[in-house]
This record gives C-alpha cells, sequence and structure tokens, in this order.
C-alpha cells in the first residue's frame, strides 16, 4: 500500500482514531501531541494539509526540524515514525505514534 492510499484511508476513516492535521509546524504543539499518543492508544498527524480538500504542502526541511525539536525531545525514545510523502501530487509529512511500551512519555521533561 503506498502512502497516498494510506492518508486517503485515514482521512476518509474513523472519526474516533487519532488523528490531527496541520498546515504549518509548531514543533512544541506537535511534541505534546506525540507525547499524548504515545501515552495513550497512539495516533498519527499530517502535517501539509487542512482537510481532504485543502492541501498546503509541507517543507522538506521540516524532518530535520520534527527530529531535533520533537522526537529527541521525548523521552524515553519514542515508537514514532516520520514519512515524507505525496498526497494528490503535493508534499507532506505522516507521523505516526503507537502506544509506547516505557510509558510514561514525556515531551521536555513535561508528561
Amino acid at each position: 500500500m503506498n502512502n497516498s492510499v494510506i492518508i486517503e484511508n485515514l482521512l476518509s476513516g474513523d472519526k474516533s482514531r487519532n488523528l490531527l492535521l496541520f498546515t504549518e509546524l509548531n514543533t512544541s504543539l506537535l511534541g505534546k501531541v506525540i507525547c499524548a499518543y504515545l501515552n495513550d492508544a497512539g495516533g498519527d498527524v499530517i502535517l501539509g494539509i487542512e482537510s481532504k480538500t485543502n492541501i498546503a504542502g509541507a517543507n522538506k526541511n521540516w524532518q530535520k526540524l520534527i527530529e531535533r525539536d520533537v522526537i529527541k525531545k521525548i523521552t524515553p525514545i519514542p515508537p514514532v515514525s516520520i514519512t515524507f510523502t505525496q498526497y494528490k501530487g503535493v508534499n507532506v509529512f505522516l507521523l505516526s505514534a503507537w502506544p509506547g511500551a516505557k510509558k510514561p512519555y514525556n515531551f521536555q521533561g513535561k508528561i
């Protein structure tokens, strides 16, 4: 299954699933969301999309910021994947966090 299909399924799927959409990168908010997902049932974040029809796009350089200012500031080491892909011809990021096995996780020292 390619990433566009995964994103399409997330956008069309179960509304009770933990899914947040962001058009801009806010590392502080993203860190808190990912940490909450890790401490709960997991979830996904799509960066560069506001809705199925409003796709703003993401900057490839965001990956370094996400890794440095979010993932490396979560302890213990989090089970998170970061995928830079295209959706409807526009670059976006798909971040998936699974329920962590080493709870509680914290971001910048806060659970």
